[in-house]
């Protein structure tokens, strides 16, 4: 047996299971490449509560984030209530150890897709149209017409909703989807990442 595993001790339960106890150690496979902060990852979305869709990014920026030597120290999910958004977002903000904070989901063009909103409100900065994000849903409005997937060019209200970020976020590259990431500078080498969720139906099992 490992020191590792030797660690962990049995804590009554309830009486068909036991439940382990993890100290505080630091219990990771490997150790943290030059580790220069911690990350806080936010998940938005109705359908991950409701176990409808499986939450596949979580895990995938919690990789990410362990080898760039900012490891997760917690993950909330939440759903698409912007108090809710809000409220895990600023508990994010008010961890000095936390450095990087992802939220992720919920930048659509659906009418419940008030992730960007909540950001703002967050923040405190008021919403503004980015040309930046405007270009690029414009440019991949007139590719799907070109294709004949939309029966119009012209970017929809909806779409154009997606452009409307809070002020002094950057835009990053989106190259599945009509909604942009964004990086937000919070101050003090402390980042905000807004990110559009790619999550899987969850596997049904007999």
């Amino acid at each position: 047996m490992s020191a590792g595993a030797a660690s962990i001790r049995a804590t009554p339960g309830p009486p068909d299971c036991t439940r382990p106890v993890i100290p505080r150690i630091n219990a990771y496979a490997a150790p943290v490449p030059s580790a220069t902060g911690l990350t806080t990852i936010v998940t938005v979305g109705d359908e991950i509560l409701s176990g409808h869709t499986q939450d596949t990014n979580s895990s995938l920026l919690a990789r990410l984030a362990f080898a760039a030597g900012r490891p997760v120290a917690h993950i909330e999910v939440v759903g698409d209530q912007p108090a809710a958004i809000i409220a895990a977002i600023r508990r994010a903000i008010d961890d000095p150890e936390v450095t990087r904070i992802a939220v992720c989901g919920g930048i659509g063009p659906t009418p419940d897709d008030r992730t960007f909103q909540a950001v703002a409100d967050a923040l405190g900065r008021p919403l503004e149209l980015n040309p930046i994000a405007y270009a690029s849903i414009e440019a991949l409005a007139q590719r799907m017409y070109a294709a004949g997937w939309i029966a119009k060019p012209e970017v929809s209200e909806a779409n154009r909703r997606c452009a409307m970020v809070p002020t002094g976020a950057m835009v990053l590259t989106n190259r599945r989807g009509m909604a942009p990431p964004l990086a937000i500078d919070i101050g003090d080498d402390r980042w905000l990442f807004v990110l559009p969720a790619s999550s899987s139906p969850s596997s049904r099992r007999s």
